[in-house]
Parts: C-alpha cells; structure tokens; sequence
C-alpha cells in the first residue's frame, strides 16, 4: 500500500498513514519491482543470487570429482579374461626357430617335443584348463631355399586374442619353456595373425 506525505509538514517528517489504518497494524510494502520477476528488469540483488549459487554448486562438483580421483586407485588389476577381446575372433600364432649347429639332435628333439607339450600343459589361470586350441610343428623340408636359416616352424591357435595375450606376456609354464631353449636357438620369428583381418 503505497505511503502518503503528510501535507504541511517538512520533508523530514514522518508519512502520514491513509484513513483506516493504525500505525501498530500498518506494514510498510517494498517496492514492487524489488520482487516481481515477471519485470522485464529485476533487481540487481535478484540476479546476484542465482549466480552466486551456481558458483557454489560448480565449486561442490569440482571439490567431489577431485576427492574421486584422488580416493580411487591409480591402477587397477584386471584379470586378463575379464578384459574384453579384440574382435577378431582366433588367433594364430606362428612360431619359426632357427636350432644352432652344433646343437645336438637329441637336444633339438626334445625341445621341439616341449613345445608341443605346451598345449596341455599351459592352463587357464581360473579354471585350471588348458586353452591353447592346437598346436603343431616340425623340421623344414622346404625345397625352395627361402628359410632364411629357419630349421622348425610351429603354429599355435588360440580361441581370443586374450589367451594370446595371457600365453605370450603371463604364463609361467612358457616363459619356463623359453628360458630353457635360449642356449639352442640362435634366431627367433614370431608372427601372429586373425584369419581374413588385413
């Protein structure tokens, strides 16, 4: 309700009241444009408070990001079948060896025989199974003189990229088996592939 200088008096002077309304009852109103938002020009102090606000949430955020990255561990262990696989489907795993010369048969014999072996003895680190698929290999008898040296070749398959992964970085049983041929073989190739991926 708006005020009403009381006439004749000085400009100091307290307003009158409209005819009605006691000065114990009468509660002065702010002015209309102090809280209408629908004005098409708010107050200051009204667009102070929203920014204001959205400066505090954004600040909560970036505070709780930063305590989950510093709470959350660096690395993390994934078991190795949990990964997901490569969407190749099998893989083939083509070993060549080159024996020395002065290597003995006997000697070369019975490493090309452990390394056939591996397909059964190397198992699935949770099931305890063996999961090289197959595994085959000999001497070469290629009569077009483009061995380059190589005296066996082997090929290994393996259902997922995975299993791969898992034989050639993790697997104790063959990284015995390689430790115990590096006095026999002079040169190694080892070439991998997925069938029609190019």
């Amino acid at each position: 309700m708006p005020h009403f200088p009381c006439p004749n008096r000085a400009l100091t002077a307290p307003l009158c009241l409209p005819r009605g309304l006691h000065r114990q009852s009468y509660k002065p109103q702010p002015p209309k444009e102090f809280f209408d938002l629908s004005s098409s020009t708010p107050h200051p102090q009204i667009i102070m408070l929203p920014r204001a606000l959205k400066s505090v949430v954004l600040l909560v955020v970036l505070l709780l990001i930063a305590l989950g990255v510093y709470l959350s561990p660096l690395q993390v262990h994934v078991p190795y079948d949990l990964l997901p696989s490569i969407a190749m489907g099998p893989i083939t795993h083509l070993v060549l060896f080159q024996f020395k010369e002065d290597a003995s048969s006997s000697a070369v014999r019975d490493a090309t025989a452990r390394m056939l072996q591996l397909k059964d003895n190397c198992v699935h680190p949770t099931s305890g199974t063996p999961y090289i698929v197959s595994a085959k290999g000999g001497q070469d008898n290629s009569p077009e003189g483009l061995q380059g040296g190589i005296t066996h070749a082997f090929v290994v398959e393996f259902s997922s990229a995975s299993d791969r992964d898992y034989y050639v970085k993790e697997d104790p049983v063959h990284k015995a088996f390689v430790k115990s041929i590096e006095g026999l073989v002079t040169k190694a190739v080892v070439v991998d592939f997925a069938d029609g991926v190019y």
